[in-house]
C-alpha cells in the first residue's frame, strides 16, 4: 500500500488491487467506500459478479477495459481485467504516483493520481499497441463511502438524463433528472433509497454531493467519459456479503450507458474505440468544499 499526502489530505493507493484509492482522507473525512467483509484475493478478470464483489475492497479503481457484465467475446470478465489486477508502479513523489497495466493484446494504460490540497485529480492514458482498433469501456468505479453517507446526501446533476438499469445492466425508460422513480435519484439516504443503479448523461460541470456542510464535487472529461453510474448501496442489500452493512454511493464516469458490457457495447458503437496505435486520454477530479 501506497501512502500519499498533500497537507491535510492523504490516501492510500493499493497497486495490487487495481491501483484503487483505498482511502482518501479530506480534513479529517474519509471519502472512499469501505466494505464489512474481508476481501479475499483479486478475482482478475472473473466473469462472476459475486466472486468480483467479494474480492473488492471499496475506494475508486478503473474498470476496464470492460464494464458491467462479463463479455466472452472480448475475453474480458466483469467489469473488467485491469481493476483487480496488480499495476506496476513507474512514478512516485511525496503526493502523487503513477501506475501502468498492460494487457497480452497491446493495451497499455497509465493512470496518474496526484493529491491537492482539498482532494484528489486523475489523469489516464490508453493506449492501442494491437495491430487492430480496439473497443474499450471506461468506467472510473469511484464510490463515496458511510463517512459522507450516514446522515444522508443529496446528488445534484442538473440538466441530465437518467436512464434506470436493471438487474442485466440494460436501460429502461429514461427521465430528466432528477428522475421518475421514488425516491428521485438525487436522494441518498439509508432506509430510503433501494439499492440501484442508473446510467445519467454527463453533467457540464460534474456532479455534486452534498452532506450536512460538506460538498464533495467531481468533475471529469466528458468527451471522453460522456455518462456516469450512479450506483446507490445504501444499508438496502441485505443478501452476502452486503448484509445490510454495507454504504456506498458510485458517482462513476463512463463511456457508456448500460452495464451489459463490451460484447453488447461495442456493436453499436457504445464505447471507446482506439485505434492502432492511438491513444485515448481521459480525466477525473475531486475536490471537497
Amino acid at each position: 500500500m501506497l501512502q500519499l499526502r498533500n497537507g491535510d489530505t492523504s490516501a492510500l493507493i493499493d497497486p495490487d488491487r487495481g491501483m484503487t484509492v483505498r482511502s482518501l482522507m479530506v480534513n479529517g473525512t474519509e471519502l472512499m467506500a469501505t466494505v464489512p467483509w474481508e476481501p479475499t484475493s483479486p478475482a482478475i478478470n472473473t466473469p462472476d459478479p459475486g466472486r468480483w464483489v467479494q474480492a473488492w475492497a471499496g475506494g475508486w479503481q478503473p474498470t476496464l477495459p470492460n464494464a458491467g457484465f462479463a463479455a466472452p467475446k472480448a475475453q474480458q470478465g466483469y467489469h473488467g481485467e485491469a481493476s483487480q489486477a496488480a499495476w506496476a508502479v513507474t512514478a512516485q513523489k511525496d503526493a502523487a504516483v503513477v501506475g501502468l497495466w498492460r494487457d497480452a493484446h497491446g493495451l497499455e494504460v497509465h493512470r496518474a493520481l496526484k493529491l491537492g490540497p482539498d482532494g484528489i485529480e486523475l489523469q489516464a492514458a490508453a493506449t492501442n499497441g494491437g495491430a487492430a482498433p480496439r473497443p474499450i469501456i471506461i468506467t472510473e468505479h469511484l464510490v463515496l463511502g458511510e463517512d459522507i453517507l450516514t446522515n444522508g446526501a443529496t446528488v445534484e446533476a442538473p440538466g441530465t438524463t437518467v436512464y434506470p438499469l436493471n438487474t442485466p445492466g440494460e436501460r429502461q425508460q429514461s427521465s430528466p433528472w432528477p428522475g421518475a422513480d421514488r425516491p428521485d435519484w438525487s436522494i441518498a439516504q439509508a432506509g430510503e433509497s433501494p439499492a440501484r443503479c442508473a446510467a445519467v448523461t454527463a453533467p457540464n460541470d460534474g456532479a455534486a454531493i452534498h452532506s450536512g456542510n460538506t460538498t464533495v464535487r467531481i468533475t471529469w472529461d466528458t468527451a471522453a467519459l460522456p455518462y456516469f453510474w450512479l450506483w446507490q448501496e445504501l444499508a438496502a442489500n441485505t443478501n452476502p456479503p452486503w448484509d445490510g452493512k454495507t454504504m456506498a454511493l458510485g458517482v462513476e464516469p463512463s463511456t457508456t450507458p448500460h452495464g451489459q458490457g463490451l460484447d453488447i457495447a461495442a456493436p453499436t458503437g457504445e464505447c471507446a474505440l482506439i485505434e492502432p496505435g492511438a491513444t485515448l486520454t481521459w480525466w477525473v477530479r475531486l475536490a471537497v468544499t
